[in-house]
C-alpha cells in the first residue's frame, strides 16, 4: 500500500473499500495474545492491546512484534512505550532497513 501511495501525484483520486468484517475481544479468554503488525496496520493492534492492559480485571498478557523498514517509519513509538510500562504489554520493534536504530530506542528497548 505505501508503495501505491508514494507514486501518487497531486490531484491523484483514489477509491477506498472496507474495512470489512468486525472483532469482539472477550477479557481473559486467552492467557497470552501474540500481535504482528507491519506500518499502519498496528493501529488496531494498538486499541485491543489499551482496551487489554486498561482493565484491571483482564489478566491477558500482550506480545507484540512490530515491523517497519526504519525508524521513523515506527508509528506511535511513544504510545506503544507507555503501554510497555504495564506488566501485561510487550512490544519487539523489527527494523529491516535500518543500520542505525539508536535513532528511536531507549534503555530497555527490544530491536531486533
Amino acid at each position: 500500500m505505501s508503495q501505491c501511495i508514494k507514486s501518487w501525484q497531486i490531484g491523484s483520486v483514489a477509491k477506498w473499500k472496507g474495512p470489512y468484517g468486525d472483532f469482539h475481544y472477550e477479557p481473559n479468554k486467552f492467557r497470552h495474545v501474540g500481535m504482528l503488525a507491519a506500518g499502519t496496520g498496528v493501529t488496531p493492534l494498538y486499541q485491543v492491546a489499551c482496551s487489554i492492559v486498561d482493565n484491571e480485571a483482564d489478566e491477558t498478557f500482550v506480545q507484540l512484534v512490530y515491523a517497519c523498514r526504519t525508524a521513523k517509519e515506527v508509528l506511535l513509538k511513544e504510545e506503544l512505550d507507555c503501554l510497555s510500562e504495564y506488566w501485561n504489554f510487550t512490544v519487539l520493534y523489527v527494523l529491516s532497513q535500518d543500520p542505525s536504530v539508536k535513532q528511536i530506542t531507549r534503555y530497555g528497548d527490544k530491536v531486533a
